[in-house]
């Protein structure tokens, strides 16, 4: 796997500035070629003093894995199996034996700086030229090894890392937990029984409810409308543990020996459980074990939440799966399953598993909490409110309902978010479901039909934030004349022609003006039409169709001002109506931005007629 080559000028200038440090550094095997790959390895051989020889020896061999773009690229570090560091971690993947033809374990050590996962090298301190980059990593590589040593490799504030569970395969489990959640299993209703999941698709699967053993329910999982609305396709196991199962150091269990030790560590028998729930997976599928335990939030903090570890348990003994030797009863199959389906060292295969609690996904950014608990009408599904909702949907907006009687059609998908897949449906039926399905919390629900003919009194009353975003002028007057909820915030946002100008008003219920819109808007819609002339583009033959003209960048561009607007206006709860008028300003080197042209307020207005 490793040959001879001649390694580029950058790498042996690497090396030779490793010279400089003797006494940490020692030179095993020179750059080699890793086969079938754009690899260069280098063997070194580093030292500590180590406060625990027997973890971290003070001389151990690392296998040193650096990209042929070096001094770019990645710089991996991985114990040799031969004299190198056996053990697992913080901070390592682990630190397995990995493939028999490479002589290095799997457990790579982590000595990024915080900032590199931004994958800004501007934001990082590691040096990037040739002969200091290899030689800063060596450095870092022994101080890594001093505070293994000295098991310091996690401080008291640091955010709390999981130990690496191998899996393999794509496939990934979803659970739900919160801080809140804790009070409904502390005091636990049981310790095991079976979880109902959603194969929400061939490489998700979401857990929908967990109930004891006896079928008492212990709790069920808050999700949005597309997972509450799906059928459950399977069963798992669960049990709950008091503290994360893990090999000292810091190593998951790879063996279904190692993972009866670590819970037996708790008065956990993984055995008797796997018996009791064995019943219920005895039909030639796959099924889950769902392995909870609580988790801070920093590694000397309290507890903050569960986190469940899925894990695909081996197919346990059934009907044509069996063999001489053992009875086709309960207890047959389990003696077969003691003997050889759950063998002691039978590999663990563990799912990538993630909380996808609103709070946990929200850390990548969301609208505030009190945009989010908003319920929301959106009147029109065109481009416009589809982006909109998108946008707004995406950044956590939990409520929202779409009317449109529209559907839509082949002119649509040049700039409508949805896809071929939806011409001929509804616009707010497909939009709906598109947008339910695009994360894990949203609740979307579609009114098939014109506004405001086909919503009832009640249903108006149920809107904290209503948004048009039809253009329509006879929506526009209907909008302030009926009977909305008495806190109801009310938005119009629309584009002008070619979609050069966005303009938006905002209202309390009650102060919702048409004529103070027409008014303000006149003249920038003048302006839209000099600009752009009367000759519509059409589409079709025959009679003349004329289409409205606007790119889809451009709608998306202001469908995300239009999103801050809204954002703004409900944190502030705006009482006087007003119109934003923001336009798209050019310059001699070309595009630069999105300007705000006008501010118009109904209380100035008045004013000044006075």
């Amino acid at each position: 796997m490793l040959r001879v080559a001649d390694p580029p000028e950058s790498l042996l200038l690497g090396r030779r500035a490793l010279d400089s440090i003797p006494d940490v550094v020692q030179l095993v095997q020179d750059w080699r070629l890793l086969d079938g790959s754009a690899k260069w390895v280098l063997c070194c051989r580093i030292t500590v003093e180590s406060a625990n020889e027997a973890l971290v020896p003070r001389s151990s061999d690392w296998f040193i894995v650096v990209d042929q773009a070096y001094p770019e690229g990645e710089i991996a570090f991985y114990p040799a199996k031969d004299g190198g560091i056996q053990v697992t971690f913080h901070h390592q993947l682990d630190n397995d034996l990995g493939e028999a033809d490479l002589p290095w374990r799997c457990g790579k050590i982590c000595l990024d700086t915080g900032a590199r996962a931004l994958g800004r090298t501007h934001y990082d301190p590691e040096p990037l030229e040739a002969s200091e980059r290899l030689k800063w990593n060596v450095l870092r590589a022994k101080e890594w090894l001093l505070s293994a040593s000295r098991n310091a490799l996690v401080l008291p504030g640091e955010p709390f890392e999981l130990p690496h569970f191998r899996t393999q395969g794509s496939t990934q489990f979803a659970f739900n937990e919160s801080p809140a959640s804790m009070a409904e299993w502390c005091p636990p209703a049981g310790t095991y029984g079976f979880a109902e999941l959603v194969n929400f698709s061939k490489k998700l699967t979401l857990v929908r409810s967990f109930t004891t053993f006896k079928g008492e329910v212990v709790r069920h999982v808050s999700w949005g409308k597309a997972i509450c609305e799906a059928s459950v396709t399977s069963i798992a196991g669960w049990l709950l543990a008091s503290k994360l199962p893990v090999i000292k150091p810091w190593q998951a269990p790879r063996t279904w020996h190692e993972l009866q030790a670590a819970l037996q560590d708790q008065g956990i028998d993984l055995m008797e459980i796997t018996r009791q729930l064995a019943h219920r997976f005895r039909d030639g599928k796959p099924h889950l074990l769902l392995i909870g335990f609580p988790i801070p939030s920093t590694f000397d903090g309290p507890d903050y939440c569960l986190h469940w570890q899925a894990l695909e348990l081996p197919l346990l003994s059934y009907g044509s799966r069996f063999r001489k030797g053992f009875r086709k009863s309960e207890l047959g199959y389990w003696m077969r399953d003691t003997l050889e389906v759950l063998r002691p060292e039978k590999p663990l295969n563990w799912v990538s598993s993630h909380n996808w609690a609103s709070q946990e996904l929200a850390s990548r950014g969301q609208l505030p909490e009190v945009v989010t608990k908003k319920h929301a009408l959106l009147i029109g599904a065109g481009a416009l409110g589809s982006c909109l909702a998108e946008c707004l949907v995406r950044s956590g907006l939990g409520r929202l309902t779409v009317v449109d009687h529209d559907f839509l059609i082949g002119g649509n998908l040049v700039r409508h978010t949805l896809s071929m897949s939806a011409v001929g449906y509804n616009k707010a039926l497909a939009l709906a479901y598109k947008l339910n399905g695009s994360t894990p919390h949203a609740s979307v629900e579609a009114i098939r039909g014109s506004f405001p003919e086909d919503m009832s009194e009640a249903k108006l009353k149920e809107f904290d934030v209503v948004i048009d975003c039809t253009g329509n002028d006879r929506v526009l007057k209907e909008i302030g004349c009926l009977p909305w909820k008495d806190s109801a915030l009310l938005f119009s946002v629309s584009v002008g022609i070619g979609c050069k100008r966005l303009y938006v008003m905002s209202a309390a219920t009650g102060d919702f003006s048409y004529q103070f819109y027409e008014e303000a808007i006149t003249q920038w819609l003048d302006r839209d039409v000099a600009e752009y002339g009367s000759d519509l583009p059409w589409e079709g033959v025959g009679c003349w169709h004329p289409v409205f003209p606007a790119r889809s960048d451009d709608v998306w561009l202001f469908a995300s001002c239009a999103c801050k607007i809204l954002e703004q206006k409900i944190m502030g709860s705006p009482s006087s109506a007003e119109l934003y008028v923001f336009s798209q300003v050019y310059r001699d080197s070309g595009f630069v931005g999105v300007e705000l042209v006008d501010h118009v307020t109904r209380s100035d207005r008045i004013r000044s007629m006075e």
